[in-house]
């Protein structure tokens, strides 16, 4: 198991042990995962009701009535089926909230365009941004400026908190947006949460400091665009060497992932210093950023609704290419954190 786990790809990782533990369960179990969610896409597009019979969560039922938050979809779009269905599903639980889906004019069909406008939700087109070159990510420039342009929008709009969302991203419970909101207002956790940028489980790590994911956050408008700061291709080199002047070793490691980049900046942007990993990790988690289990809020990859492509399940299984010892930070995990250093929770 250790060779396949070095040498094999994720989707051969997931056949080869599909084989040799239970291959009829694990593969008859995704088969299904990937029609249940597949009709229930249909049914939510077609008719607006939700499938009740489902491997994943299924939208809650509740709505959430707020125009002061707004909602943020935005990236390259990569499946529209996937994004059709995810932004009825936030029209219908979220129906008073101003709602941006930010993306390129290249990817924007007819159809999305026509379902944008029968759902009230406005349609930003951004420029066209080149690929950045190694060591960072290609689309990391395109993922901050969509960002950023998205969430000016629902700031023009009237919205004082948000949440901003991939377009590979959906949520299908609200009750989680209702738990997000007490956390940033101090009545869970009591403390200054102004500059608090929330993000969820998914992707986020405890042993990789300031691996706070970038699928989903939640904030104040304000802390937002801070975090999704708009900078141009040409810029990140130099920043990136500003960043990381002074910075420990670990950190110069893992400022290749988007996700440390940016938490990487906003700790600069709030005058912190990074010299010290282990210094900054805390003073991020304790006072810059937070978590909410993914489970709450019912959030879904595309990849992960796909049989045999990079399934979330599949990848904690078999050991994230991150390595197992660096397991997803909870929200028990933040907030015993939080609670052992400098804030108490409010009864």
């Amino acid at each position: 198991m250790l060779i396949i786990r070095k040498l094999a790809p994720t989707r051969l990782k997931l056949l080869i042990y599909s084989v040799i533990v239970n291959p009829f369960r694990a593969i008859s179990s995704r088969v299904l995962e990937s029609a249940v969610a597949r009709l229930d896409r249909h049914l939510i597009k077609r008719h607006g009701v939700g499938l009740s019979l489902s491997l994943k969560p299924i939208s809650d039922g509740v709505e959430y009535r707020n125009s002061d938050f707004g909602i943020t979809v935005h990236g390259k779009i990569v499946d529209n089926n996937f994004l059709h269905t995810s932004l009825i599903r936030l029209r219908k639980l979220c129906p008073d909230s101003p709602i941006v889906l930010s993306t390129y004019r290249n990817d924007l069909t007819q159809e999305t365009r026509e379902l944008c406008g029968s759902q009230g939700i406005v349609v930003v087109e951004c420029p066209e941004l080149d690929e950045l070159p190694p060591p960072f990510h290609a689309n990391l420039a395109r993922s901050v400026a969509s960002a950023f342009y998205g969430i000016s929008e629902v700031q023009k709009m009237g919205a004082t908190w948000a949440m901003k969302l991939r377009v590979d991203q959906e949520i299908t419970q609200i009750k989680g947006v209702k738990f997000v909101e007490g956390l940033l207002q101090g009545n869970i956790l009591s403390g200054a949460n102004s500059n608090r940028v929330i993000g969820t489980s998914y992707n986020s790590f405890k042993n990789l400091p300031l691996f706070l994911s970038d699928m989903l956050h939640f904030g104040d408008i304000q802390t937002l665009l801070k975090y999704w700061d708009l900078l141009e291709p040409g810029d990140f080199e130099i920043l990136t060497q500003s960043i990381y002047s002074g910075a420990d070793g670990l950190l110069l490691r893992l400022n290749i992932h988007p996700e440390v980049w940016l938490s990487s900046r906003y700790m600069r942007t709030m005058g912190q210093s990074l010299h010290d990993s282990e210094d900054a990790n805390l003073r991020f988690w304790n006072e810059y950023a937070g978590v909410v289990d993914a489970v709450s809020l019912g959030q879904n990859w595309v990849k992960s609704l796909n049989a045999f492509d990079s399934n979330y399940e599949s990848t904690k299984w078999l050991g994230h290419p991150l390595g197992l010892r660096n397991l997803e930070l909870r929200f028990a995990d933040w907030a015993v954190q939080v609670l052992t250093t400098n804030t108490n929770i409010k009864e």
